[in-house]
């Protein structure tokens, strides 16, 4: 999800950074943070709770890699928890900055693979790129605050939060119950329904109404 939404955020962040409309990057900032996590969250809690299940699609013997499959959903759920922070970066004349970022995740990336491979194998692999991947997101985020004062996390994240969580505890105790292809894909149906429908329930942001009816405008 956030590379999805990351195709919108750059210009929308130039040209607010241009003009000076700081409040209103601030607000955008924080709205595609939460859409990338409010998007990723139930995803992930599927991923850990039906993980043997996904990977026995692929064959026999699959299912062995489901720490790796959830190592690597928690990396995507950091990812979309740290928002367009490096594109956000870059748009307020902090590029180098982002550029240093990229250079320390690759050179980390393949040092930390070369030594958690040869210690724990295949995941080993997975801990050291999520590991990696994970701690550029809180630089990044620690980065935009201590460059522009921008944060992208406000009380409102309760409400994903709670939602996902609640749908993730529903879909585990029906994957209890009932096994098979078929019940996998009914309880990701469950839990989505529940997921939408708490999310409903709880409100939609007066924020995220706001931006909306702009992209619809333009």
């Amino acid at each position: 999800p956030l590379a999805a939404f990351n195709q919108l955020f750059p210009p929308t962040a130039s040209r607010l950074y241009e003009k000076g409309n700081i409040n209103e990057l601030q607000a955008n900032y924080e709205a595609v943070t939460r859409w990338s996590f409010t998007i990723a969250i139930f995803p992930f809690g599927v991923m850990c709770v039906y993980s043997h299940q996904i990977l026995s699609l692929f064959g026999t013997g699959f299912e062995d890699g489901s720490i790796v499959l959830i190592t690597f959903a928690v990396a995507q759920l950091l990812n979309g928890l740290a928002g367009p922070s490096g594109n956000l970066l870059t748009m307020t004349n902090h590029q180098y900055m982002n550029m240093i970022n990229q250079w320390a995740l690759g050179i980390l990336n393949v040092v930390l693979n070369y030594i958690f491979i040869n210690s724990f194998g295949i995941i080993g692999a997975a801990l050291a790129t999520a590991g990696v991947l994970s701690l550029i997101n809180f630089i990044r985020v620690i980065e935009v605050w201590y460059t522009e004062s921008f944060f992208p996390y406000s009380h409102s994240f309760w409400k994903p939060l709670a939602a996902g969580l609640s749908a993730t505890v529903a879909v585990a105790l029906f994957s209890q119950i009932y096994t098979g292809l078929l019940y996998l894909v009914l309880g990701c149906l469950i839990g989505s329904i529940i997921f939408i429908s708490l999310l409903y329930l709880f409100g939609i942001e007066e924020q995220d109404k706001a931006i909306i009816e702009g992209l619809s405008d333009r």
